[in-house]
């Protein structure tokens, strides 16, 4: 594990996991890693891994619990949109990240699930990051929760917040909607990015979520560059129940992925992606 921080977040104070390769090794970029929901937060062992080895590759790294979730406060009634702000907390991270560490040349926002989604609206709305990585971002939200006779509807959010969050908390399902909006990436289908930006997801996400994706990435508009890359892994990369890790392949493919991405390597990339394709090995933990 990294070292524990806390920092604040609006009036929240939010818990953090600062990994820091040394000075020596730092390469002068840094990360902010957005957790996706689930109820152990930025513990959940996945993202401390991605962490490590990012750190082993020169990154300074810092993942951190949203408000409401893991270890951090938020909270118990939600009266406006600012209540619970996550995209807040991706920003206030990055000011917490810019003073542990050494001067920085880049910063870069990565997201996983619903921190995918908050990947893209951190990236949006602050200068300070130069790129953004979203693995596997909550999508298809209007078809499955917001339309009329929506299969799944806005309760199932709600309920899956409870499920997932460390506390309960009182919101009226429009606000609900008002705080999902931002960071679900079909608020953005025609937003111009002005900075690079890399859509990961694995194998063995639901097809149409694939698909879906997909065409959303073909639609979007970036100045710079963009990216969709699928790689041979379930939701959770090689992990069970936020405490193990059954297949740390998945895990060093993905970081090793993004390392070549956000170098502009096009040849190792393409080397990792063909290797990965040529590959027997598969990620069995669907």
């Amino acid at each position: 594990m990294g070292e524990s921080v806390y920092f604040k977040s609006g009036p929240y104070k939010l818990y953090g996991n600062y990994f820091f390769p040394g000075k020596k090794d730092f390469n002068g970029k840094g990360i902010v890693l957005c957790p996706g929901a689930n109820d152990k937060g930025c513990s959940n062992i996945l993202f401390p891994e991605i962490c490590k080895r990012f750190a082993k590759l020169g990154y300074a790294c810092l993942t951190f619990d949203f408000r409401c979730y893991g270890k951090s406060e938020g909270p118990d009634r939600v009266t406006s949109f600012k209540d619970l702000d996550f995209t807040e907390d991706a920003i206030s991270a990055i000011t917490t990240l810019e003073k542990l560490t050494p001067p920085m040349k880049e910063i870069i926002m990565i997201g996983h699930s619903m921190g995918g989604g908050v990947a893209v609206s951190a990236g949006v709305r602050d200068h300070r990051i130069s790129q953004i990585v979203s693995i596997s971002p909550g999508r298809r939200v209007n078809e499955l929760f917001f339309k009329e006779k929506a299969p799944l509807g806005l309760q199932w959010i709600l309920d899956r917040m409870h499920e997932d969050m460390s506390k309960k908390i009182s919101i009226s399902l429009p606000l609900l909607k008002e705080v999902t909006l931002p960071i679900v990436i079909e608020s953005y289908r025609n937003f111009i990015f002005l900075k690079p930006i890399l859509f990961i997801e694995g194998t063995y996400e639901e097809p149409k979520d694939i698909a879906y994706l997909t065409r959303f990435v073909k639609d979007i508009y970036v100045l710079n560059r963009k990216d969709h890359i699928i790689l041979p892994t379930n939701h959770w990369i090689g992990t069970a129940n936020g405490t193990k890790v059954v297949f740390p392949v998945a895990i060093h493919i993905l970081v090793v992925t993004i390392d070549a991405w956000l170098r502009n390597d096009e040849p190792a990339l393409k080397d990792i992606l063909r290797r990965v394709k040529r590959s027997k090995r598969v990620d069995v933990n669907k």
